[in-house]
C-alpha cells in the first residue's frame, strides 16, 4: 500500500526514530526532517500502559523534527477491527500502526505492510548510529519477521516488516490443591498446558 501518507511515515519515522540529522565529514549536519516540518502523522497504538511511554517522548520528537503526532489508542480487539478497515482503503487514516503478532501474517499476506529493508538501505533515511544488533532476536523474529517458515516465522525467505516496541509476558495462576487432587503436574511450557486437563 503506497500512499503519500505512507511515504511520509517511511521517510520520517520508520528507520530514523531518533535521528534528527545526517552527520557529514566536516562535522555539520543536515536536517533530514526539514521537508516534513508541519506534517501531522496519525498513529494507532493499543490502549495499554506499555504504550503510554510513547506519549512522554512525542513532544521531544515534535521539537526535533517539526512533525506533529496524533495518537489513536484502542483496546486490542477494537484496534484489530479498525486496522483491518483502514488497511483495506487506498489511503487510510493511519500513517503508522502498532500491530499484535497475531495480525502480522494476515497483514503481510494482504500486502498491507511495507518491507522495511529499503528504508534501512537508504542513507538519506537510515540513522548510521541505529544499532539493530541491540534488539532481542526473539522479539524481532516474533513481531517483525514474516515470509519464512510457515509464512509467519523467520527463515531463509523471511523479511522484516516491523520493529519491536516492547513485550509482555504470560503468567500462569492455578489452584495447587486441584492439581494435586487430580494428579496433574504443574505445566512448565505451553505444550504441557495444552495437555493438562482433568
Amino acid at each position: 500500500m503506497t500512499t503519500s501518507k505512507t511515504k511520509v511515515w517511511s521517510a520520517a519515522v520508520a528507520v530514523s526514530l531518533s535521528y534528527t540529522g545526517a552527520a557529514f565529514a566536516d562535522g555539520h549536519t543536515a536536517d533530514v526532517y526539514a521537508p516534513y516540518a508541519g506534517t501531522t502523522l496519525v498513529v494507532n497504538f493499543p490502549a495499554h500502559p506499555h504504550y503510554n511511554a510513547v506519549l512522554d517522548v512525542l513532544p521531544e520528537f515534535t521539537e526535533q523534527t517539526g512533525i506533529e503526532v496524533e495518537v489513536d489508542q484502542l483496546q486490542y480487539l477494537k484496534m484489530r477491527e479498525r486496522q483491518t478497515l483502514e488497511l483495506t482503503k487506498n489511503e487510510g487514516d493511519y500513517d503508522l500502526i502498532s500491530y499484535v503478532v497475531f495480525s502480522k501474517a494476515d497483514y503481510v499476506f494482504a500486502d498491507q505492510l511495507e518491507n522495511l529493508a529499503k528504508y534501512f538501505m537508504n542513507p538519506k533515511l537510515a540513522d548510521p548510529n541505529y544499532d539493530a544488533g541491540a534488539l532481542i532476536d526473539g522479539y524481532v523474529d516474533n513481531i517483525g519477521i514474516a515470509g519464512g517458515e510457515k509464512g509467519y516465522l523467520p527463515g531463509p525467505t523471511g523479511s522484516l516488516f516491523g520493529i519491536p516496541f516492547g513485550s509482555e509476558t504470560s503468567v500462569l495462576a492455578y489452584r495447587k490443591d486441584i492439581f494435586e487432587k487430580h494428579g496433574i503436574d504443574v505445566p512448565q511450557n505451553y505444550d504441557q498446558i495444552g495437555r493438562a486437563h482433568v
